[in-house]
Parts: structure tokens; C-alpha cells; sequence
């Protein structure tokens, strides 16, 4: 798994929540087999994933995006165009604190590009939406 977020503390929060409280044995993997790269960009998440969409090592399962890194980043949802344009079939999750209408309204064809949107207010940060994803099997 890949994730990219710009604020260190929500790049932190990833590695705790989703390394250390995914419910492994549901995935039928072992923990120490669950990589997850954390990136302080869009632009670092999608160099980074590229090289993994064309190896079959299935290291990449899913992309998790935060939608706002900053004026002069990729936002969540350019991150995640930019990887459907390179062919990548992977859950991609946008976790955010914008209005859901709003983002539709922004990016129209948002549902397209996106396979769900995590509200960053979600106190289970989104943890049960990841598993979801990873146990339908659709990114191994």
C-alpha cells in the first residue's frame, strides 16, 4: 500500500493506524508481509508507484491520497488521475476534509477517478473503508 499525505503528523498517523491495527488474519496475510510507503506528496506517491504498476510483484494494492498537499502540489485527485492515466486499476482512496459535494462539483467525473472518499473526521480514520478494499480482494 502507498500513501501520500503533506502534513508529518497525518504521514505518522498512516503508518500506526493502518500497519499496526489492519486485521490481518481477515486478510490472510501476516503483518510483516503488509508493506506501506508513505509519501509527503502526490508528485512523490505517483513517482513511487509508477515502477510499481509494471512489476508483478503485486507490492502496490491500494493508494491512499490526502486531496489538499498545498498550492504548488498535486492535489489527492490529480495524484490520482495521474495514476489511472499510467494504468492503474488499484483502489485509489481520497481521505479529506472537504465537502463531498463539493469535490463532485470540483471534479465531475470524481467517482470515476476515486473508488471512495474518507472523511478525515472519520474517527476510525478510514481504517474499516481500507479493509473493505483489501479484503474484495481488489488490489491483490
Amino acid at each position: 500500500m502507498i500513501a501520500a499525505d503533506d502534513d508529518s503528523f497525518q504521514r505518522m498517523y498512516y503508518t500506526n493506524l493502518f500497519k499496526k491495527s489492519l486485521n490481518f488474519d481477515e486478510l490472510g496475510m501476516k503483518p510483516s508481509e503488509f508493506k506501506l510507503e508513505v509519501c509527503a506528496s502526490g508528485e512523490e506517491l505517483v513517482e513511487r508507484a509508477l515502477p510499481m504498476l509494471k512489476c508483478s510483484c503485486k507490492k502496490l494494492i491500494a493508494v491512499i491520497t490526502d486531496y489538499s498537499m498545498g498550492d504548488k502540489r498535486y492535489t489527492g485527485y490529480k495524484t490520482a488521475e495521474k495514476l489511472r492515466q499510467a494504468g492503474c486499476q488499484k483502489p485509489i482512496l481520497l481521505r479529506t476534509s472537504e465537502n463531498k459535494n463539493e469535490l463532485n462539483q470540483a471534479h465531475p467525473d470524481l467517482e470515476r477517478v476515486i473508488d471512495a472518499v474518507i472523511d478525515k473526521g472519520n474517527k476510525n480514520g478510514g481504517k474499516e473503508t481500507v479493509m473493505k478494499f483489501l479484503k474484495e480482494g481488489k488490489g491483490f
